[in-house]
């Protein structure tokens, strides 16, 4: 017997799957206990042993696995086992202990083969005999299979027109109390309707509205939850009858806090929906802001097929996208597109813009009506106003869009999109510090969300912080591995090689639309034509971009760039200068400004530029970051330029990196190798450089305009030589275009 079967033992039905026992008590009731899942486990290794004793040592090795638990600990769960199945006489009925030996089950254990669901039509004293009580012993005690089989029938009849009343748990949460909790993705694996998996999207979607409580979503049980508690659960289907078991734990313990049943079929998921929901609002003693669902204006039919659509768009590839929009639209031809549904179909055709070549245009378009529509039914709906607020701010009406979205924040509280739309609109206005606090939230909500790991990323590359938007870029990718844009986008925060500019390359066969809808790709395109020294191509490119298309400061970084390949320094100088005017302040524009001045020799105005930007250099106990640690080590080099006094610092930042590489923290840059050579470490440079080269370095300018100089001047530094850096990067661009 598989471990998950449901089995009888006693008068006892147990059904491992949902953790439950269940009876007929002498007025032929349904009754049922929740076990905790370590209980559970124990009854389950009993089992297992067929009635032979265990050991406490094997018992607390099975249920309590790679803890270090006291004997206490067995006799607690032998004794709410034993309370569960009312074996607490003096004289057990189920659980005998064996002196030395350990625990054994002493009664049989029967399989339930089959449920036979009854029709629908038939009364339930139909299935029973005239004397149900005698019946029933002689059933439960093994003695016909006939009857075995009638019996199950009742049960399986009867639990659907009951509800489970969770087994009291002793627990150190108050569950009012709770703040925080995280929403794991519920377990379906039995699950054949596609409907069904989209339930935990719709108990998301609810509990989005839940007043003074955190919601986050995870995938999967292996994430560490940064919330009070973790509300997790499995779907079970058997036909059209429909289980979902839903518990509460503590993240400190993992201790089932609740646990509860809930149970339906697939014709009317939406009541099944509304049971859970009010549940947890009761359980949690809280309200929600705004009704999500008006249950006067969606019939069954139409909710089942919104489950479906949601099923389909969380796929994020095109054909699942079209499939979702299909249903929704067909859905709002019938007259039945319901406010949320009106938003899912606005969100779809905004995924069809992220993963295919819609585009944005076409997407207002094409939602306006629908939230305007949406809005008129349900003023309060936090989802639609966030994507309406979303419109608004690509139609550049920014007052009333912030507006929207703080109104829509108000309204859905853990809506992960309205706070990543939000802080998307803010980037765009160069409220950078505003749009981080905004993304973060929005990742801490959804953090196993893509498309949150990407907008925080951005967030952090436009603080010009490349570790963090580095590392969130990663787990976007590791997320979505093929991501639609993956090869295009990945070179703002990774840098170019081999690899990827190859990649690149391939992309841009089949991705011709792309390049039109973002025009932004076409300099990442002059970018990767610069790293592999094509720069003809760079610059056939750049002359045919619109500068009205494009971000001025990029566009003219590129064209800078190109210069500093070129050897033309004085011209990218000027351009980086010209791009500093934009935003003074701007330390991400005036470094490479800064640079330039280096690069020409003028140590003395680049020194003075460096101070004005960053004025916390002079300071004596400045306090050496990831962030600043390859500034400070350029403020070194420009004040042995100057010929001042630098031992400490120079002390100081020589022990950062030694820290740095025992906790295996730093990569092969140019900055370290620059860092190297100013310590006369001669011998590491090479093998950094070598290191660098054979990974399939490229020059990749939007990491620095003056990377491919800097480079060879290394080379040349450690005594490698300009010959043997020429020869390796003629390989990789070789190696690049072949691939």
């Amino acid at each position: 017997m598989a471990l998950t079967d449901t089995y009888i033992i006693g008068q006892w039905t147990v059904e491992p799957v949902l953790n439950q026992l269940s009876k007929l008590d002498d007025n032929t009731e349904i009754q049922k206990v929740i076990l905790v899942p370590k209980v559970m486990a124990l009854l389950q290794c009993l089992v297992e042993h067929d009635g032979q004793p265990v050991h406490q040592d094997e018992l607390m090795e099975r249920v309590w696995p790679n803890r270090v638990v006291s004997d206490s600990s067995v006799y607690q769960a032998i004794a709410q086992l034993r309370k569960a199945l009312e074996d607490t006489g003096t004289k057990k009925e189920y659980i005998e202990r064996v002196s030395g030996k350990g625990y054994r089950l002493v009664v049989p254990v029967s399989q339930v083969i089959q449920k036979i669901k009854p029709h629908r039509e038939q009364s339930t004293t139909s299935s029973v005999s005239s004397s149900p009580k005698n019946n029933i012993r002689l059933i439960l005690t093994g003695l016909s299979i006939l009857f075995l089989v009638i019996i199950a029938t009742l049960i399986f009849r009867l639990e659907k027109t009951s509800y489970l009343t969770s087994q009291p748990v002793e627990h150190k949460v108050s569950v009012d109390k709770l703040t925080s909790i995280s929403l794991l993705t519920l377990d379906s694996e039995a699950v054949t309707e596609k409907q069904l998996l989209a339930f935990n999207d719709v108990i998301l979607s609810q509990l989005t509205h839940i007043e003074n409580m955190k919601v986050v979503a995870l995938n999967g049980s292996n994430e560490s939850p940064n919330t009070d508690a973790i509300l997790k659960g499995k779907i079970h289907q058997q036909g059209n009858d429909v289980r979902v078991f839903l518990q509460l734990e503590n993240s400190q313990d993992r201790e089932v806090i609740w646990a509860k049943l809930f149970e339906g079929d697939t014709f009317d998921l939406f009541a099944l929906q509304d049971q859970i929901v009010d549940s947890l609002l009761l359980l949690f003693n809280r309200s929600q802001s705004s009704i999500l669902f008006a249950e006067q204006s969606i019939d069954k039919h139409s909710f089942n097929q919104y489950l479906l659509a949601r099923h389909f768009w969380e796929k994020r590839n095109v054909s699942a996208l079209e499939e979702a929009r299909n249903i929704y639209e067909e859905l709002d031809d019938q007259g039945k597109l319901f406010p949320l549904a009106a938003v899912g179909l606005c969100n779809t055709y905004h995924f069809l813009y992220i993963y295919s070549d819609w585009a944005m245009a076409n997407v207002l378009e094409k939602c306006k009506p629908l939230l305007d529509n949406a809005l008129l039914k349900q003023p309060n709906l936090g989802q639609a106003l966030a994507a309406q607020a979303f419109l608004l701010s690509r139609s550049s009406q920014h007052e009333q869009s912030e507006s929207l979205f703080k109104k829509a924040i108000q309204l859905a509280p853990n809506y992960a999109f309205s706070y990543l739309w939000y802080g998307n609109y803010l980037t765009n206005l160069g409220r950078v510090d505003e749009a981080l606090k905004l993304t973060t939230r929005a990742y801490n909500l959804a953090p196993m969300s893509p498309i949150a790991n990407r907008s925080l990323a951005n967030s952090y590359l436009n603080l010009h912080n490349m570790p963090e938007a580095a590392y969130y870029y990663r787990r976007s990718l590791n997320l979505e591995p093929n991501y639609t844009n993956r090869a295009a986008e990945e070179l703002e925060f990774l840098p170019i090689t081999v690899a990827r500019a190859s990649a690149f390359n391939a992309w841009l066969v089949t991705h011709d639309g792309a390049m039109t809808k973002q025009p932004s790709f076409k300099l990442k395109q002059a970018q990767v034509a610069l790293a592999l020294g094509n720069t003809p191509k760079a610059n056939n490119i750049l002359q045919a971009i619109d500068p009205q298309k494009i971000n001025t400061a990029f566009l003219w970084y590129v064209q800078a760039s190109y210069h500093v390949t070129l050897g033309n320094l004085k011209s990218a100088s000027q351009l980086f200068k010209k791009r500093l005017e934009i935003s003074p302040n701007s330390l991400k524009l005036a470094l490479p400004y800064i640079y330039s001045l280096y690069e020409l020799g003028e140590y003395q105005q680049a020194f003075n530029e460096l101070l004005i930007s960053v004025p916390a250099l002079e300071d004596s106990d400045i306090v050496i970051t990831q962030q600043n640690q390859y500034l400070l080590a350029f403020y070194l080099q420009l004040l042995r330029h100057k010929n001042q006094s630098f031992d400490e610092l120079s002390q100081n930042l020589e022990q950062w990196f030694i820290n740095e590489k025992q906790k295996n923290q730093t990569n092969e840059s140019i900055a370290q190798i620059e860092w190297l050579l100013f310590l006369n470490d001669k011998h590491q440079a090479q093998e950094r450089l070598t290191t660098m080269m054979n990974n399939g370095w490229l020059p990749d300018t939007n990491v620095d305009p003056f990377i491919e100089i800097k480079m060879k001047r290394l080379f040349i530094e450690a005594g490698l030589g300009e010959q043997k850096f020429a020869q390796r990067l003629a390989n990789n661009r070789q190696q690049a275009l072949r691939e």
